[in-house]
């Protein structure tokens, strides 16, 4: 049992160590802030209860219901002073028109998050000064 439990601990040590993210302080040194979620793990949530109400480029636009004034995806992702995760965490939380009985798990939330930011521009277009 305490030889099993070691090879579990071993190997869960290993796996920290190849993981990207955990890799000592490669985020913070690169200057790249990554929510702890899985974008790819989002797409199905969003497929099946998101794109109903907002715009999610790349998705299907045949369920979009026009009576719904919700922003789209890209435009949340690309204002984080207007919507900054903390803010859209809380916000998701808590259930709302016209999610009221759509309740989402942090991990659903850490994954939505994880898919917003995977939409942000890497930096802005400027557009060349007029001579």
């Amino acid at each position: 049992m305490k030889r099993l439990s070691l090879l579990a601990l071993a190997t869960v040590a290993i796996l920290s160590l190849a993981h990207p993210l955990s890799a000592g302080n490669t985020q913070r040194e690169s200057g790249l802030q990554l929510p702890p979620g899985d974008a790819r793990a989002a797409r199905p949530l969003i497929a099946e209860h998101c794109i109903k109400c907002h715009l999610v480029l790349g998705f299907p636009r045949d369920k979009l219901q026009p009576a719904v004034k919700a922003p789209p995806f890209h435009v949340i992702a690309n204002d984080p002073q207007r919507y900054p995760d903390q803010a859209l965490r809380a916000f998701l939380r808590k259930p709302h028109y016209p999610m009221q009985g759509f309740v989402l798990s942090k991990r659903d939330i850490d994954n939505i998050i994880a898919f917003l930011h995977t939409l942000r521009k890497k930096s802005p277009r400027k557009k060349p000064a007029a001579q």
